[in-house]
């Protein structure tokens, strides 16, 4: 094939929004209005209806997204460690191709110091705080979807170069608590006539308290809202690609990097469990013209695989580094790659320590510090509720348990002979800035 016929690579977006549940979208079926337009852009393209995140709280979790890499191995987990040196980032292999690479974030959990900005051209992880006058970042009651937006759209409109492909990742962070939603989504979902004293602040303080019905679901109205203000906030940078005529030949991916808990396990917040309702995200992948609307892949995948999907739909190589697997056969069938089922795994090392492996049907927790085990049987039990560990019936038990301390013994040889964790030393700005979103202590 000649130049002059060689097809143009695609643009690549890829929204990433925090603390989304994929339950809570109308394209996964919810029932209040939180997504127009993110349902609209899932009708278009492909849904997968079974996409696991790789942790349950955002630096393993979006590491393991630009890294294909459980954070076992890429090791960016505690606040004090860095992605080693010598591990690539999918932002490093696009840019390899050939590609202008930037970035618009706004959680300290993904600030360059952590490696993120690895592979970018132009990784801003402050101008909005700055912007919003945000100077020691209390992120829990500031909307920022908007700048996010606006920051987004400045830099295709002045900073991208015209010849060149760009990748651009968006990082919102608004869903994230406190649940505070500016007007009028603050109202859009919550009873006008409630009058109990939940403004949906101070989430973290709410563990263990007692609550009214009407109280969780001011929260839940709340943190709808939120949804609904982002969403109107992607739209915008949606009408801005049509705008300028880049959304025909742009690859947009739209994600999350976990949900949140609301007392389905007598918790609020993330990080402290792995069940479905931090781990089961949206995943939502649009290409006019290239990708067949309406498609609902229900096979079950890991957010791992999202590093490796991208690279094969633009015609890259797939580093050896990656431990996913490219999507591209669930959803086009002239893909020459076959799509293996197999478990997905999922850490966190936040709050506690949990390990899990999650096939279709199943799914066993471990507790690492005490070595204990929860088991669920995902086909009877979505909700996670009746513990199976310790019913000598439960045959499903011992062949997770075999498949699940072959990873953990695959990750152990891969860290003794390869890349040894980064210490990085966070100053005392940032170390201000990540307390106060709750993980750090």
């Amino acid at each position: 094939m000649s130049a002059a016929t060689q097809p143009t690579p695609p643009n690549i977006i890829l929204i990433i929004i925090d603390t989304l549940r994929s339950d809570h979208l109308g394209c996964y079926g919810y029932r209040r209005s939180t997504s127009p337009a993110m349902d609209a852009i899932a009708a278009e393209g492909v849904r997968f209806d079974q996409a696991i995140s790789a942790a349950s709280w955002t630096t393993p979790a979006v590491m393991s997204m630009f890294t294909s890499l459980p954070s076992s191995l890429h090791q960016a987990v505690l606040g004090s460690t860095a992605l080693p040196e010598g591990m690539t980032t999918l932002a490093a292999e696009l840019k390899k191709g050939g590609y202008q690479t930037a970035a618009i974030v706004v959680n300290p959990y993904t600030s360059s110091k952590f490696g993120f900005n690895r592979g970018f051209d132009l990784y801003d992880d402050n101008s909005i705080q700055l912007a919003a006058g945000l100077g020691d970042l209390d992120l829990y009651n500031n909307s920022v979807s908007d700048k996010v937006t606006q920051y987004a759209v400045k830099w295709l409109k002045s900073s991208r170069r015209s010849d060149r492909p760009f990748f651009l990742h968006v990082f919102y962070f608004d869903p994230h608590y406190d649940y505070m939603p500016p007007s009028p989504y603050d109202g859009m979902f919550t009873d006008p006539d409630y009058c109990g004293g939940q403004d949906g602040s101070k989430i973290t303080t709410l563990e263990g308290k007692p609550l009214s019905n009407a109280d969780k679901e001011q929260i839940l109205g709340l943190y709808d809202g939120e949804i609904r203000f982002t969403d109107d906030q992607i739209k915008a940078l949606i009408d801005t690609l049509r705008n300028m005529n880049l959304l025909t030949n742009t690859l947009l991916v739209i994600t999350a990097d976990h949900g949140d808990e609301f007392w389905e396990h007598d918790g609020v917040g993330h990080g402290r469990t792995l069940y479905d309702e931090l781990l089961r995200v949206p995943l939502i992948i649009h290409w006019p013209n290239e990708i067949k609307p309406k498609q609902v892949v229900t096979r079950q995948v890991s957010l791992i695989d999202l590093m490796p999907t991208i690279l094969d739909m633009v015609g890259l190589p797939i580093p050896s580094q990656c431990r996913g697997q490219s999507l591209v056969s669930l959803f086009k069938s002239s893909s020459s790659r076959t799509f293996t089922e197999r478990p997905v795994f999922a850490e966190t090392e936040s709050k506690i320590s949990l390990k899990c492996i999650r096939t279709p049907s199943q799914k066993l927790i471990e507790y690492i510090k005490d070595k204990t085990f929860e088991a669920y049987d995902m086909d009877n039990d979505p909700f996670e509720c009746d513990d199976l560990a310790l019913m000598p019936q439960y045959a499903g038990f011992q062949l997770l348990l075999t498949a699940y301390e072959d990873w953990k013994k695959r990750n152990a040889e891969f860290n003794a002979t390869n890349h040894p964790a980064q210490t990085i030393k966070i100053d005392p700005q940032l170390m201000k800035q990540l307390k106060s979103l709750g993980y750090a202590h």
